[in-house]
């Protein structure tokens, strides 16, 4: 493949049904052999009851499958830069990067979402699921400035600031570079940085949580059980005073 595509990017999904870290060891080679420029790698994630859940890799194997996919990577000069994403320099992709970077993004096809991040705290757009829905929306659509208002209701929502809020430091806290405290403070005010800040006070005392002045960012144990780290940042109406009516740039 790298003698015909100078970038290009392979999913790795691990801790399947029957899996064992011998045999993951034995994909990771695979993988390598291709010598991707970027690698995606996914923990399997279904429901407790889900049929693929059954034979599979305890949680704590799944960990250890994990911290071997990291450090064989890493080994070959590739850098976690997202949680799930590794790279060689200079090939961070830059699609998922409008995700985790609050951008704008425009899905296309049946069932995309789609993201715009004004007027206000933003609004989150999607296509409807079936061929023939999709193919007449396209037909009537018009031309509108507020983009979102092309979508019939039930298709589009306006994002309320406390879901805005957790958007933008869940995404960011993705990133190895993880959510500036001011760059909160720009969009969102200073209330918004002291809920931040003390929604996030406990992962920072467990240790999965690192803070060097106001740069917050996932240490590596925080990485294993991010979904504690996002949890912990859940926020809600109560926790934004009313007065956040509008976003701050």
């Amino acid at each position: 493949v790298q003698n015909h595509f100078e970038n290009f990017s392979l999913d790795l999904l691990f801790a399947l049904p029957k899996q064992n870290l011998a045999q993951l060891e034995w994909e990771i080679e695979e993988f390598l052999s291709f010598q991707p420029p970027h690698v995606s790698a996914y923990c399997l994630t279904v429901p407790d009851k889900h049929p693929m859940n059954q034979d599979r890799a305890s949680e704590s194997d799944q960990v250890i499958m994990f911290d071997r996919v990291l450090n064989r990577f890493a080994e070959k000069g590739m850098d976690r830069y997202e949680l799930s994403n590794f790279c060689r320099p200079g090939f961070q992709s830059q699609h998922n990067n409008l995700y985790w970077t609050d951008q704008n993004y425009w899905g296309v096809g049946l069932s995309a979402h789609s993201y715009r991040k004004s007027p206000d705290f933003g609004f989150r757009f999607w296509n409807p699921k079936t061929y023939e829905a999709y193919i007449q929306q396209i037909e009537n659509l018009e031309a509108n400035p507020e983009v979102h208002l092309s979508f019939p209701a039930g298709q589009w929502e306006k994002l309320q600031p406390h879901e805005a809020l957790t958007d933008y430091c869940h995404t960011r806290l993705r990133l190895a570079t993880g959510v500036d405290l001011r760059s909160v403070r720009q969009k969102f005010g200073e209330q918004a940085v002291v809920v931040v800040a003390g929604k996030l006070q406990k992962p920072i005392e467990h240790g999965l949580v690192l803070q060097k002045g106001e740069q917050l960012c996932l240490s590596d144990r925080g990485f294993v059980l991010s979904n504690q780290v996002f949890e912990s940042l859940l926020i809600s109406p109560a926790d934004i005073d009313r007065s956040l009516t509008k976003p701050i740039f």
